[in-house]
């Protein structure tokens, strides 16, 4: 079999934007043949980059509007789709008009991501692709996805990982642990490390994520998971707090608990979630 070098696997992973793990599988597949990996991940139905970008076109949609007029609210959502008839489906159109909803009853949304999220959650309608992963393959994934972020301000990733396996939704679980490093990453100076633990304990395998940056005030910790906690970071308000709130939901649907501490402003701080150790 021939060896499958990192530089392989970037390669494919520039040209189609899938996750390490899959670019890796398929050059291994193939016999490190790029094109044919290519190929074989168009086969299995996988979406790739260069088809997302050169041969689907999404000039077709649809406008979900909600008023209130009573509460003064008007939201106007357009979802694009590939073809007209999906357009004039009716679960299309509902999902359209439900985003507007969304929209305007809901936190807000800084991403159509966080938006399409928020309504899923709200409806009960995320199901987890559920799969025995590999957490030190997950975590060395994450830190290649992240690795462009870290280098913008020179700082450093420290992982110390255990060598276990949980049934988790992997793509999800990358959601959470890139949500809690962005904001490791932001509210903590240039040049500086994050540290990731991943502990096999007692009560399940304990991921965690610790900075050195700016810290957090007692009163503020409790405000942490909701949206729009309204803290002051340097008398503006630090963000709308969505990706933490969806992280929260994310880990409670996998059956764990998330937390965060700090000692207090300029302290850093540590940001640790548990799930349940379901490796059978």
């Amino acid at each position: 079999m021939a060896e499958i070098t990192a530089a392989a696997v970037k390669s494919l992973r520039e040209r189609t934007g899938l996750p390490m793990m899959d670019c890796k599988k398929a050059l291994s597949e193939t016999g490190g043949d790029e094109e044919a990996a290519v190929e074989s991940l168009r086969k299995k139905g996988i979406k790739t980059q260069e088809t997302k970008m050169g041969t689907r076109d999404t000039s077709s949609g649809r406008m979900g509007i909600y008023t209130d007029f009573d509460g003064g609210v008007a939201t106007m959502v357009e979802l694009q789709c590939e073809s007209a008839p999906v357009a004039r489906h009716e679960e299309f159109i509902a999902l359209a008009n439900d985003l507007a909803k969304q929209l305007a009853t809901g936190p807000g949304a800084e991403t159509p991501d966080e938006l399409l999220d928020q309504q899923r959650l709200e409806g009960g309608h995320i199901t987890l692709d559920i799969g025995l992963v590999s957490i030190p393959d997950l975590i060395e994934e994450v830190r290649s996805e992240f690795k462009p972020i870290l280098g913008e301000k020179q700082q450093t990733l420290e992982v110390n990982c255990a060598d276990v396996k949980v049934k988790i939704d992997r793509l999800r679980m990358m959601q959470v642990l890139v949500n809690l490093l962005s904001n490791a990453s932001k509210f903590s100076p240039k040049g500086s490390m994050i540290l990731v633990n991943v502990i096999n304990a007692h009560d399940g395998v304990q991921f965690s994520v610790t900075d050195s940056g700016i810290g957090i005030q007692a009163e503020d910790l409790g405000k942490l998971f909701t949206p729009f906690p309204g803290i002051l970071v340097d008398g503006n308000v630090s963000g709308t707090g969505l990706g933490l709130s969806i992280s929260k939901r994310l880990v409670e649907l996998h059956g764990g608990i998330i937390s965060a501490d700090s000692e207090g402003l300029g302290a850093g701080s540590t940001f640790s979630f548990t799930l349940p150790r379901k490796s059978d």
